[in-house]
C-alpha cells in the first residue's frame, strides 16, 4: 500500500487505521474550519490525507479527525511518527516564531488542556529548513480512502514507511 521514501535522517513512520476514540487532540478546532472540512469530506466521500500522530496524540489533522467524527467514522488513517527522533520534528506556531516544547504539548494532550485552534504547528526538518507537517508528501500523502471504509469495523496492520 505504501512505499514512500525521503531524506529525513533515517526516521521511520507507520501508516495504520486507528480507532478515533483512542486518539487524543492537543488543540481545539475552529468551528468555521470544521464546517468547511465536513462539507468537503461529505462532497468527496473520502478522507484525502492521513493525520499524523505520536502514539495516541494527534500532531496534525485535528480538523480532519473532528470532521470524521461528525461524519460517523469510527476509524481514521494515521501516519505514526517518532516525534522525538533526531530532533527532526519540532512544534512551532502559526501565529509567531514561538517554539513550543514537545513534552509540554504531550502533557497538555494527556491532561486534556488543549491549545487554542491553530496555535501550534508541527514541523519537520528537511535539509536546513523547517517545513510544516501539514500535507507533507510523505507523512501526509493523498490516500483518498472512502469514508464508508472508515465507518465500518475494519482493522489494517501497520505499514512501515522508510523515510531515509
Amino acid at each position: 500500500m505504501v512505499n514512500h521514501s525521503a531524506s529525513l535522517n533515517g526516521a521511520s513512520a507507520y501508516r495504520a487505521r486507528r480507532r478515533i476514540d483512542g486518539l487524543m487532540p492537543h488543540e481545539h478546532v475552529s468551528k468555521d474550519r470544521l464546517e468547511r472540512q465536513v462539507e468537503s469530506m461529505q462532497e468527496s466521500g473520502v478522507l484525502a490525507r492521513p493525520i499524523v500522530v505520536f502514539h495516541d496524540v494527534i500532531l496534525d489533522g485535528h480538523t480532519r479527525t473532528k470532521a470524521a467524527i461528525e461524519l460517523d467514522c469510527e476509524f481514521i488513517e494515521v501516519t505514526r511518527i517518532d516525534f522525538f527522533f533526531h530532533k527532526i520534528f519540532r512544534i512551532g506556531s502559526w501565529n509567531d516564531d514561538e517554539e513550543h516544547r514537545k513534552i509540554t504539548l504531550l502533557r497538555r494532550a494527556l491532561a486534556r488542556d488543549l491549545y487554542p485552534p491553530k496555535s501550534t504547528r508541527c514541523e519537520v526538518r528537511l535539509g536546513e529548513e523547517w517545513k510544516p507537517l501539514h500535507h507533507h508528501e510523505i507523512l501526509e500523502p493523498k490516500i483518498n480512502i472512502k469514508l464508508k471504509e472508515l465507518r465500518r469495523a475494519s482493522r489494517k496492520h501497520p505499514v512501515p514507511i522508510r523515510l531515509s
